[in-house]
């Protein structure tokens, strides 16, 4: 299980296809674009795959990748440059690959393993991403072409082998990470996600608040993340906590300027929110995992 990214896939993936014609318009566009993730038409299998479409949703959605039969692309993430899109490959077994913003054929970049949440380093150069191995989940940081793997975070794991369950990582501007985990799964107990920043030295500081997918804002100062009441927000320090939505609402991400807020609601359509609450609008009728980019020349 794998939180809340688990809980979006497991909607998606039981939704019959709908179209993607875009519906009203709004601010944004230009350079920026949003990758997200969408059931394959056309097939018998519900498999996922990464489609990038405008903010403003003036054109229609585009396909990045078309994963193989009985496979499963999710949790696309923009390179900070814009130039390319790292998500999840799942199968049998999951990898994590690189596709360039135009599409074609990705690059795997690890081998074949159990993965969840690939988060780009500020500088392009690194990928944080969750890894299961014997002894649990741990944060591993490896460069952009896979090398020098290492561990970053070692998460709590108790002693009889079990837990602890991943629910979404990103990395910040000035390179901390926000890390949401449940430290502890056992059988009959509820989960209990926790969200924590993490340096760069692999130290976590305090629990900021119970939550799930969280998101830094383009300044470093708040995290946006998801929560079993809606989408909250709260600053980096874990004060001034406030409610953005309520409801069965997921995934968010900012806009790289800091003034909107994507999300995927109850319907599983792509929306769009400014911080405020304010002016939500529906961006793609049917889509999950939002990411929220600048795209690159």
């Amino acid at each position: 299980m794998i939180g809340g990214v688990s809980a979006v896939r497991a909607i998606v993936l039981g939704v019959l296809v709908a179209a993607l014609a875009p519906a009203c318009g709004g601010s944004g566009g230009g350079e920026e674009e949003i990758v997200f993730v969408l059931p394959e038409g056309g097939r018998a299998t519900t498999a996922t795959a990464v489609f990038v479409t405008d903010p403003a949703g003036e054109r229609d959605a585009r396909r990045l990748t078309s994963p193989p039969e009985g496979e499963s692309d999710s949790e696309p993430a923009w390179s900070p440059d814009g130039s390319q899109v790292v998500f999840v490959r799942r199968g049998r077994e999951s990898r994590v690959l690189v596709v360039g913003r135009d599409g074609g054929e990705p690059d795997a970049i690890l081998p074949a393993g159990t993965y969840s949440s690939p988060s780009w380093s500020p500088d392009g150069e690194r990928i944080a991403y969750f890894e299961q191995s014997a002894d649990g989940w741990d944060v591993m940081v490896a460069r952009a072409d896979g090398s020098g793997r290492r561990r970053l975070v070692d998460l709590p794991n108790d002693p009889a082998g079990v837990g602890p369950v991943v629910g979404g990582l990103d990395w910040g501007p000035d390179g901390s990470l926000a890390v949401a985990y449940a430290p502890v799964a056992q059988a009959g107990q509820d989960l209990e996600y926790e969200l924590y920043v993490a340096g760069e030295d692999g130290e976590t500081g305090e629990r900021l608040a119970p939550g799930t997918n969280p998101s830094w804002s383009p300044d470093g100062g708040r995290i946006a993340f998801e929560t079993a009441e809606g989408i909250s927000i709260v600053a980096r320090d874990g004060t001034g906590r406030r409610t953005l939505l309520e409801g069965n609402v997921l995934r968010p991400d900012w806009s790289p300027d800091g003034e909107r807020i994507v999300f995927t609601d109850g319907a599983l359509r792509l929306t769009v929110v400014e911080v405020d609450g304010d002016g939500e609008r529906t961006l793609v009728r049917r889509g999950a995992d939002p990411d929220w980019g600048r795209a690159g020349d």
